[in-house]
């Protein structure tokens, strides 16, 4: 129907929200459309407290759409970008604000020859201070991620890039990717629209330079519908370092402190012998709430963040599985070693 294909959806930004940083983030993602990358909602228009989109009318995924929605990323994860944690090229801030807290992107002068010194200095670090002030992880958990930081920052798990990553042309000797930033299941629509040949479109990003494997990573932790096929598509032109190998033994501590630090809205943690399985209630803007199982096989047997008793059972009744058992996987930090 074109008539519900020419909606359109408004956005409207939050406290010290500047939503021209999305519709340049939009912009640069759908570059890489016409080499076959995956499609990005169109920009109608974009202030600094509103976003006027493209209305994307959504289907049931498939296996095939995840196999051509995994390739598609490949091509526009391949389109690169200078510099780990550069932004777009349209896009001036000092970062990313959702719901008041900054992601920070990182001047080309200040930048890292690493993902890991990268991902530990701009990323983690940043948020490991807000839950350290706000007393949200107890400190010797703090000194767990601390050690983390200091490895990745001496290379203890860089891995390369995607091949198609690796061997596309760069103005450095860094191979560095053009990523969504914010690539939970989420914000990865599966597209009713006959006209979008991938059948799957990319909304709400934060992309900036950085490893690619960090969308994949996203998807798994989240829950993506068909995620081994995204991932056979994904490699079917760019295959990744050992992804499965290195996946399969991610220690949850990581996804635990994600959902913490980065949702800052976690009502409780639970931990439920039954299920063999951590599960990480959170807030949601809505009204209702999300909980996150971490499986015991990712090595983590016990947790004791904030006490179960802190809501009343009927309080996280509107809850679903957003993991399942699938495995966080940021770029290499996937040892039991930590």
């Amino acid at each position: 129907d074109g008539n519900i294909m020419n909606k359109t959806f408004k956005k409207h930004g939050g406290f010290n929200e500047d939503l021209r940083g999305e519709a340049a983030a939009l912009a640069w993602l759908k570059e890489a459309e016409q080499q076959g990358g995956l499609p990005a909602v169109t920009v109608i228009s974009s202030s600094q407290d509103t976003l006027i989109e493209e209305q994307i009318v959504t289907t049931v995924p498939t296996a095939q759409a995840a196999r051509k929605a995994g390739r598609a990323l490949a091509i526009t994860h391949a389109a690169g970008a200078g510099w780990y944690g550069c932004p777009p090229p349209d896009w001036h801030g000092n970062g990313y604000v959702i719901s008041g807290v900054c992601t920070p992107v990182v001047s080309q002068e200040n930048s890292y020859t690493s993902w890991g010194a990268f991902f530990a200095h701009e990323r983690l670090e940043p948020y490991m201070k807000y839950a350290r002030d706000r007393q949200v992880l107890q400190a010797s958990h703090i000194k767990i991620l601390e050690r983390i930081c200091t490895r990745l920052d001496r290379g203890d798990f860089d891995t390369p890039q995607p091949l198609l990553v690796e061997q596309a042309p760069t103005n450095s000797n860094i191979a560095c990717a053009r990523i969504h930033g914010d690539l939970w299941a989420g914000n990865l629509l599966w597209d009713a629209n006959p006209t979008n040949p991938i059948g799957a479109i990319l909304i709400d990003p934060m992309a900036h330079g950085g490893h690619a494997e960090t969308d994949l990573a996203m998807l798994a932790l989240f829950g993506c519908a068909y995620l081994k096929e995204f991932i056979e598509g994904y490699e079917s032109i760019s295959p990744l370092a050992r992804w499965l190998a290195r996946t399969n033994c991610s220690p949850p501590i990581i996804a635990t402190a994600f959902a913490l630090c980065s949702f800052r809205q976690c009502l409780c943690i639970q931990n439920n012998a039954r299920c063999r399985a951590v599960h990480i209630i959170i807030a949601h803007k809505k009204g209702c709430s999300y909980t996150m199982s971490i499986p015991y096989s990712q090595r983590l047997l016990s947790i004791d963040y904030r006490s179960p008793k802190l809501i009343p059972r009927a309080r996280a009744s509107r809850t679903r599985s957003l993991l399942g058992s699938t495995y966080l996987s940021f770029p290499a930090i996937l040892s039991s070693g930590t």
